[in-house]
């Protein structure tokens, strides 16, 4: 039987119908959409600008390696000692790169920082045409995440947070199109690799990516279509197999076994020698931040429950409309499922093309419910534009029940009144995003935003311009926060030496902390064993804390005090930095002898 229909470039998806275009059709449609991502992108840059000023003090971690980087003595914190201190190596590459090329560190991670969330804009609106077919739906998604409140609020921050975003967001959209068969299998595996140089858990996508793709693959021909009653969210989006109702079937054991070891090649070739160098640099091929920031696990339900309770609400704090729906949309396929109306080959479809995200959750929120370590928003930003895309898509779905039945021909044979109702579903949707968002954005966060990085150079950075001035340049300083620190202190001054109590950039210190809180380790002097150092800065919600004379017979003087406020949303404080100085001379070493 001969087809009529058009090249994929000349045809456009209407619920299952397929409808020819004209070129000026095709033109006045390119001119709508660039209007559209003109305004949108306004919007994102208007909504940006209070956040202009923002930096943490692990931007200027990321910061001061990539200066060392960028002046020859490789990825090291203090100059002649190279260490994986730094939690995203592609980032500190980046600013090197930049610092290389003269451009200042700050304003260059901030300007790649706006780059990159322009880039998992995009990413969330490829992702969307991946798995939705009506563009309400699709913009409906972008622009829900191009609100988020997280996004805006690091996109300035100096930190690698757009820039793991958007791998994430691509990574799902290499795989969306390899399921497919529109796309390379080889490009999503890279894809999702490329985010374990971006950051730790990005080992984890890659996993799963490459246990999908090889194990349960869509061959080339076939669609992973569902059965009617679902036709119309869930059919490939490959044209020439359009209104065709062919499953997708399972390769045999020797070709899985063949498509897994060829999977690893391009994992291996974008991991492997960035492995290979931490091994070989460091010793080891995972930052220490994840020990670092890791004292210990929960196992008690109530710490598990209280720390579950933190992770929905900052999800929920800019992502609750998306949640509900989700949630609701879930308890509509169950009833759908008992009632007969979904069969369980819709459900199996459903399954094939989310399963990749939804394990993706357990892998990312799992580890933070077991472990006890701090938790901020940007870490969960590895999620939130998956759940965004997740969402919608699943909304689609269910209004699609029933809604359109397509033959082979690609005519509709009936539509149900429900489909008239998603615009109104949609409008009052965005509006509940956009002011929760905003809410959150300028009500909760703006203000915490701005003092915070005032407070960080009038606290930190004063106490780094007191010992630079106050102190010889031979002098050491042992501090739980190393950013803005290092990066004022050891600026020409070689000779400095910086004890980092996290262990971040100091990793012998982890073995002391055995489990411990910072703030206890650091009242008890618990670096003593290891280091000595001249100056001690200590953070806590009580100033002056520190006793006049040391569980060594070290004597604790006084010298700084200054308020840095809260520390984020699991920290709310105030907490204030304390300068000691520190007289060894009468100390006794921790077996009790004079060292």
């Amino acid at each position: 039987m001969e087809s009529n229909r058009l090249p994929y470039v000349e045809q456009s998806y209407t619920m299952g119908r397929v409808e020819s275009k004209g070129a000026q059709q095709i033109a006045n449609g390119i001119l709508a959409r660039g209007g559209a991502w003109l305004l949108l992108g306004a919007v994102v840059v208007a909504a940006l600008w209070p956040f202009r000023g923002y930096v943490t003090d692990d931007t200027y971690i990321h910061l001061q390696f990539a200066r060392n980087l960028a002046q020859g003595y490789g990825f090291a914190f203090e100059e002649g000692r190279q260490v994986y201190g730094f939690t995203s190596p592609l980032w500190v590459m980046l600013l090197g790169a930049a610092e290389r090329l003269g451009l200042p560190g700050l304003p260059a991670a901030r300007v790649l920082g706006l780059f990159f969330t322009f880039a998992s804009i995009a990413g969330v609106h490829a992702l969307s045409k991946e798995w939705m077919r009506d563009r309400r739906f699709v913009w409906t998604a972008t622009i829900a995440w191009a609100l988020d409140a997280w996004l805006l609020r690091w996109t300035y921050s100096g930190m690698e947070t757009s820039l793991a975003v958007s791998v994430v967001v691509w990574a799902f959209v290499l795989h969306a199109r390899a399921r497919e068969g529109r796309g390379s299998v080889f490009a999503a595996l890279a894809g999702a690799a490329l985010l374990a140089v971006v950051r730790p858990e990005g080992l984890a996508l890659a996993f799963l990516v490459w246990i999908d793709l090889s194990f349960f693959p869509v061959p080339r021909g076939e669609a992973n279509r569902v059965p009617s009653p679902f036709p119309s969210p869930l059919p490939s989006r490959r044209p020439e197999l359009a209104g065709e109702d062919r499953g997708p079937s399972r390769p045999g054991g020797s070709r899985r076994g063949r498509a897994a070891l060829v999977g690893l090649v391009p994992v291996a070739a974008i991991v492997g020698p960035w492995f290979v160098y931490a091994g070989s640099t460091f010793g080891q091929i995972l930052p220490t931040s994840i020990a670092a920031k890791s004292p210990s696990f929960l196992w008690k339900p109530a710490d598990l429950l209280e720390r579950v309770t933190l992770e929905l609400s900052i999800l929920g704090a800019t992502r609750a409309v998306e949640l509900m729906l989700l949630l609701a949309s879930v308890a509509v396929l169950t009833v759908s499922f008992r009632r007969g109306r979904v069969g369980r080959d819709t459900l199996r479809a459903l399954w094939d093309r989310y399963r990749l995200a939804l394990l993706w959750f357990v892998a990312i929120l799992v580890p933070y419910i077991v472990r006890d370590s701090g938790l901020v928003s940007r870490y969960l930003m590895v999620l939130t534009p998956i759940l965004t895309a997740l969402s919608w898509s699943v909304v689609e779905t269910v209004l699609a029940t029933g809604d359109v039945t397509v033959s082979d021909t690609g005519n509709d044979s009936r539509r149900s009144p429900w489909w008239g109702r998603a615009t109104v579903l949609i409008a009052l949707s965005l509006l509940a995003t956009a002011s929760l968002n905003a809410w959150v954005l300028y009500g909760r966060t703006l203000s915490h935003v701005t003092e915070f990085s005032s407070r960080l150079e009038s606290s930190m950075g004063a106490i780094a311009d007191w010992l630079r001035t106050n102190t010889p340049d031979s002098s050491s300083v042992a501090s739980p926060d190393i950013g803005l620190l290092g990066y004022r202190l050891l600026d020409g001054q070689p000779n400095r030496h910086l004890v980092d109590l996290s262990g971040i950039v100091t990793p012998e210190m982890l073995a002391l902390h055995q489990g411990r809180y910072i703030e206890d380790f650091i009242l008890d002097i618990g670096f003593a064993p290891l280091a000595r150092p001249d100056y001690v800065i200590d953070r806590d919600t009580e100033p002056r804390r520190l006793p006049e004379v040391g569980p060594h017979g070290e004597r604790i003087e006084v010298a700084l005090v200054r308020e840095i406020g809260p520390l984020g949303v699991a920290r709310p404080g105030p907490y204030y930095y304390t300068l000691y100085r520190i007289d060894w001379s009468e100390a006794r070493s921790p077996s009790g002898t004079h060292p």
